[in-house]
């Protein structure tokens, strides 16, 4: 039994899809997924930059406790400490005496 209508058959050229839009590819979940993989990206950065922050905050607190320890230790001995810049002039002006070789 044959059905007659007065509609052309529907080929496959007749279906529409999100694919005939222009610009289109097709793909546009392709999109979503890096935008995803992105955004993920990003998070995961921003937690590794927190840790990498407060682990800078933590040995710059540690630094500044063994300063004090030391200038703490050095003080109930008497002894004054010295700036690097004078221990290096008082080494560069005392010259040696005596015989040098050079090879």
């Amino acid at each position: 039994m044959v059905i007659k209508t007065s509609r052309p058959p529907k080929t496959l050229s007749n279906l529409k899809s999100a694919t005939h839009h222009k610009g289109c590819d097709g793909r546009h979940y392709i999109n979503y997924f890096q935008v995803g993989a992105l955004e993920l990206e990003r998070w995961r950065r921003e937690m590794e930059r927190e840790a990498a922050l407060k682990k800078v905050a933590e040995i710059d607190q540690r630094l500044a406790k063994i300063n004090v320890e030391i200038n703490e230790l050095l003080e109930a001995v008497d002894v004054v400490p010295q700036s690097k810049v004078a221990k290096a002039a008082t080494t560069r002006t005392a010259k040696k005496k005596g015989f040098n070789i050079k090879y």
